[in-house]
């Protein structure tokens, strides 16, 4: 149900934005990114590598973006 109203309030709320408000007359797009850390363990580090500039070994990074 709060995906379905969620979805039917984005749906309104973009039909009605007057395009003098567009970008260029492109829609936008809201976008946020975060990391969390995994168990350090064989199976995580493959799957997850640590970074290139990393110098010593640590916890896994995972990176997200919605």
């Amino acid at each position: 149900m709060l995906e379905r109203l969620a979805l039917q309030l984005a749906d309104g709320c973009e039909d009605t934005v007057p395009t003098a408000w567009q970008w260029h007359a492109r829609r936008t797009y809201l976008v946020d990114g975060t990391t969390v850390s995994t168990p350090d363990t064989p199976a995580n580090q493959a799957a997850w590598p640590q970074p290139s500039r990393s110098r010593k070994p640590g916890f896994p990074l995972i990176r997200l973006v919605c």
